[in-house]
């Protein structure tokens, strides 16, 4: 009893400790948390699903269900938002692939069914503040509601494999921005 009480303390430590943060992390953001909006150097952890927040002399760790958005600014000037939304009964922090009428969050290797070791798709989207798994091709489309004729035939024009993250990637920015232009917000 002794011995197992050990190792799954070591097992433990280990599973915690085996993915950190970068410490000479110098990718720029902005955190907008259920305490707050926080700018400075941001590192995202996806295996823990936290985010390490530091500047000056000052740092702090929040937890997926603390991270409503983490927009992250690379020196080279492209960006990526991530957000922490729940799935069952836990909190995960998602990777925006699509950012505006339409979201669309990317995570691999969620567990669906313990039992079968089934795994969600890595697509999902957002449907009454519920995320909602894409699991066909079918259900991508219809996150285009009444545009998805077009949007098919455009998806098809351009080859687009609509298993491909940067596929899917490509389809919904064109969608958004395509949106936006014929529905622009007022100010």
């Amino acid at each position: 009893m002794k011995y197992t009480t050990i190792f799954m303390l070591l097992w433990m430590c280990h599973s915690l400790c085996g993915q950190t943060f970068d410490a000479n992390s110098k990718v720029t953001g902005t955190l907008k948390t259920t305490e707050g909006k926080y700018e400075g150097l941001v590192d995202i952890n996806l295996k823990l699903n936290q985010v390490l927040w530091s500047r000056d002399n000052s740092s702090k760790i929040f937890g997926a269900r603390q991270i409503k958005e983490a927009k992250l600014q690379f020196p080279d000037g492209s960006q990526k938002i991530y957000v922490g939304h729940e799935l069952g009964n836990d909190h995960y922090l998602f990777e925006a692939l699509a950012y505006g009428k339409t979201i669309v969050l990317f995570k691999e290797g969620l567990t669906k069914d313990q039992v079968t070791g089934a795994l969600y798709p890595p697509f999902f989207t957002i449907e009454k503040n519920k995320l909602k798994p894409l699991e066909r091709k079918k259900d991508i489309l219809e996150v285009f509601g009444g545009d998805s004729k077009w949007m098919h035939q455009f998806i098809k024009n351009r080859n687009l494999d609509l298993a491909s993250k940067s596929d899917i990637e490509k389809a919904f920015d064109y969608y958004n921005g395509t949106f936006e232009a014929t529905n622009p917000t007022s100010p």
